[in-house]
């Protein structure tokens, strides 16, 4: 049969070939037949060892129960017919009533499908005998549940008949004993050999199992030949089995010790050494004890097949992540709850030059520096409140649960020093300690020594340029004298020449260098500030006479040019306002002389306004708004760069060096204030110069009792939120008031701190992480400048555009700036964000 079997299995084998070209009712009638035969030897097998002493049909030896169900698990429930027809002409055979001939297979047939099903159902269609699990619910669904359903019926159908009523309960067991052993015997062998089976190591050999073989062989003969009680000799050698072979193999095994214990007591031995006693009694006893050996072998080959494999995983995965580790060139250590090093990789044995030998078994003082461990020490312990030294430094802060990060020094085996940074972390925690420490180390040599070649390099660059600055600063009268007495004696030449060709050159040399001068005094007053020479003077100011001045000054080129120039005053303009009359009046120059420079038509407009601060301060606003030709968003971002052009035109058209703004910027800076620009193409620009903590002589109050500058802002807001679809503009709600206030707040405080660390290190991740912080602040309701800022500066770092970024970086205070002014009162414009 199991050559059948095996053949029936091979899918490439000739037979089976020639056996799939038939038709399929042929294969069908052919199969039913083949396994009814099959069925029907082992019924009538099992029924030669019937209890004739309760009833012919009665056994305790029911190998077709663990046939069926192993044939139906196997090839499927179309089977049942061959198994009802077998039971039907095998109890016809027994002399049975036909009733009970018909009744008693058809019972069969139901409970055989149901066991079926419930195999399939909780345990699955393939039996793995390597799983406990899968071996436990096989033996329990198949053989215990399936065996008691089988003696239910066929003793409830007897009993109605021919079984006396005080011999149910033992008809009852020999029958339910009978079914679970056919189960857990001939359905087991069967399962296992039908099914696939997965390649093991670590089994016995074939010798080894030749051996188990005939040892349980001889121990059972013995038992049945010896008059000494050997029954329970076989059952080390199971349990030997079952530790150490395969699961086709302990099938085998077991299937060997029941074939033989069945062939004596057929031909009249007796178990357990016994001569005398009830036959069948001495049947059922023998088979519970089959029954719980087979069962006990088939779960220890489980346990085994489980633990074995459960043994190879680990050792591969322990394999594989020993590859990983030592072919990374990071050093990893291992170290005990006590600081004892258990394991290290060959990053660390790389670039501590010791063996492993040398590590394993030390503590990490070994490679550490002691003068930074002491430094560490006495800063942990003053944090902590304990006195903690060696070890306990290193990881006071991972027995918290926390990864302690930082550059350490390594002393090689050499002496060397090699700078590292470290991260130390807890392994799981075990019984209330932290189950160990992990360190890894990187290297960071190449970058200490990139770090410092910047470092030098940025020094180096910083000293030339001071030494440029401070030179330009020094020889200022020497260069400055000449070009005057230049343009003195070429002013004297027009004055002086008659004949129209000459005074035109003479006109040409005094333009030109005039234009030479201005960029002279450019240079000049940009290396003052960056050699840190230029000193702010404070003076007694009247804004209304300088505000005249200016007006008076550009009246002129306003009118050759058809343009409207307009002052506008916010706030009381009485009293005396000590500032840098002559910063603030160069800073004024270059923006009126722009405004009417980028303005053909339209007017340019001069707006200043005063705020109180506090008694006896206030705050100065000058505001230049034009009608010209707006500044394109590419060029705006670099507006205040030195060198740069107002909208980027070449000087052809313009002229102009480049430098006033830059210088205007720093100027303003240097006064505590702020310069900043909006602007829309075709429409205009306005440039909006913040002077704070102005002296003041006199009282601020304005005749209707307000303070502030309300025109100011509100000028940008028109310009800067221009739009068909927004011309009626409403107030801000309370709570995009409070977002902007709470913007603000953060803004001058862990923003201002988190952007100067990216100013020294702008890193495009940590850029792009701030930027989308700033963008996404207060949800819908985060101010539109600090959103547009956010979202500018995220696709630069997005895209890696360093110079752009940097660009965006420095121009985060002017937005703070912007951001504590508030939003313009009565309105719900947003204030553009500043070079955008």
């Amino acid at each position: 049969m199991l050559l059948f079997l095996k053949t029936m299995k091979a899918q490439d084998s000739s037979l089976l070939a020639v056996w799939s070209r038939q038709p399929s009712w042929f294969r069908y009638v052919a199969e039913v037949t083949f396994f009814g035969l099959i069925f029907y030897l082992v019924q009538r097998i099992g029924l030669q060892f019937a209890s004739t002493d309760l009833n012919p049909n009665i056994s305790a030896v029911r190998p077709v129960s663990g046939v069926t169900l192993a044939i139906i698990l196997w090839r499927g429930y179309r089977l049942w017919p061959a198994m009802w027809i077998t039971g039907v002409i095998s109890h016809i055979v027994a002399g049975n009533h036909l009733f009970e001939a018909f009744l008693i297979p058809s019972g069969g047939v139901i409970e055989a499908l149901a066991g079926v099903w419930l195999v399939r159902r909780f345990v699955g269609p393939v039996i793995d005998f390597g799983s406990v699990g899968s071996v436990l619910g096989f033996l329990w669904w198949g053989a215990i549940v399936r065996a008691a359903m089988i003696a239910t019926w066929t003793v409830g159908i007897l009993s109605w008949r021919d079984l006396p009523p005080d011999q149910f309960a033992l008809a009852w067991l020999t029958n339910f004993v009978g079914g679970a052993m056919g189960v857990a015997v001939f359905g087991a062998f069967i399962l296992s050999w039908v099914q696939p089976e997965a390649q093991r190591d670590g089994e016995a050999s074939l010798v080894e199992t030749m051996v188990v073989f005939i040892l349980l062989l001889a121990a059972t003969v013995m038992d049945y030949l010896s008059l000494m009680p050997l029954t329970f000799l076989p059952f080390p050698l199971l349990v030997w089995a079952g530790l150490r072979l395969r699961p086709r193999a302990v099938t085998t095994a077991v299937m060997s010790v029941v074939v033989t214990a069945l062939y004596f007591v057929h031909t009249g031995y007796k178990p357990f050494g016994l001569i005398e006693g009830d036959n069948d009694q001495l049947q059922l006893v023998m088979q519970v004890f089959v029954v719980c050996v087979a069962g006990t072998g088939m779960v220890l080959c489980a346990v085994a097949s489980q633990r074995r494999r459960t043994l190879r995983a680990t050792a591969e995965l322990s394999s594989f992540q020993k590859a990983v580790l030592d072919g990374s060139n990071f050093s990893m250590v291992v170290t005990d709850d006590d600081g004892v090093i258990t394991s290290v990789n060959r990053g660390a044995v790389r670039l501590l030059g010791y063996t492993e030998s040398e590590l394993l078994g030390r503590t990490p003082a070994l490679i550490h520096d002691p003068a930074e461990v002491a430094w560490r020490a006495r800063e942990v312990s003053a944090e902590s409140g304990r006195n903690l030294e060696g070890f306990e430094v290193l990881v006071w802060l991972p027995r918290q649960g926390k990864a302690d990060e930082r550059e350490w020094t390594y002393i090689r085996k050499d002496g060397a020093r090699i700078p590292v940074f470290l991260s130390i972390t807890a392994l799981s925690p075990v019984d209330n300690h932290a189950g160990g420490f992990l360190g890894v180390a990187v290297d960071i040599t190449a970058r200490k020594q990139a770090e410092t070649q910047m470092q030098a390099a940025k020094s180096a660059a910083e000293q030339a340029n001071r030494a440029k600055s401070e030179f330009l600063a020094n020889i200022s009268h020497e260069i400055r004298t000449p070009m005057n007495s230049i343009l003195g004696f070429a002013e004297l030449l027009q004055r002086h020449i008659i004949e129209p060709a000459m005074k035109k050159q003479a006109q040409m040399i005094f333009s030109s260098g005039q234009t030479l001068l201005q960029l002279i005094n450019d240079l000049l007053d940009l290396s003052k500030v960056e050699a840190g020479r230029l000193e702010i003077q404070p003076s007694p100011v009247n804004l209304r006479s300088l505000a005249a001045e200016m007006q008076h000054f550009f009246s002129q080129k306003a009118e050759e040019k058809g343009l409207v120039l307009t002052l506008q005053f916010h706030g009381p303009m009485e009293g005396q306002f000590h500032f840098d009359e002559v910063r603030v009046r160069q800073i004024l120059f270059n923006l009126m002389g722009n405004a009417l420079k980028f303005t053909d038509q339209g007017e340019v407009v001069l707006s200043i306004g005063v705020e109180e601060e506090s008694p006896g301060l206030c705050q100065l606003a000058f505001e230049v708004r034009d009608s010209g030709v707006g500044i394109p968003p590419e060029h705006l971002a670099r507006l205040f760069m030195p060198f740069e052009q107002r909208t980027g035109q070449s000087t052809r058209k313009y002229g102009g060096t480049g430098l006033g703004l830059s210088i205007s910027r720093r100027l303003a800076e240097l006064m505590g204030g702020t310069l900043l620009a909006c602007s829309e193409m075709g429409v205009g620009s306005i440039f909006h110069l913040t002077i704070p903590h102005i002296k003041h002589d006199g009282t601020l109050l304005s005749n209707n009792g307000h303070l502030g500058v309300p025109g100011l802002l509100g000028t940008v807001n028109l310009i800067a939120e221009r739009d068909e679809s927004d011309a009626t503009e409403l107030p801000l709600s309370p709570s995009a008031r409070a977002a902007w206030l709470r913007c603000a707040t953060l803004a001058a405080g862990p923003w201002m701190t988190t952007w100067k660390i990216l100013l020294q290190a702008p890193l495009f991740d940590d850029v792009e992480q701030f930027a989308q912080i700033l963008q996404n602040a207060a949800g819908e309701e985060t101010p539109r400048p600090l959103r547009e800022y956010g979202r500018r500066l995220a696709e630069q770092a997005r895209d890696f555009e360093v110079e752009e970024m940097s660009i965006s970086l420095r121009e985060f205070p002017d937005l703070v700036a912007r951001l504590q002014r508030g939003p313009a009162a009565g309105s719900n414009a947003m204030p553009l964000d500043v070079g955008s």
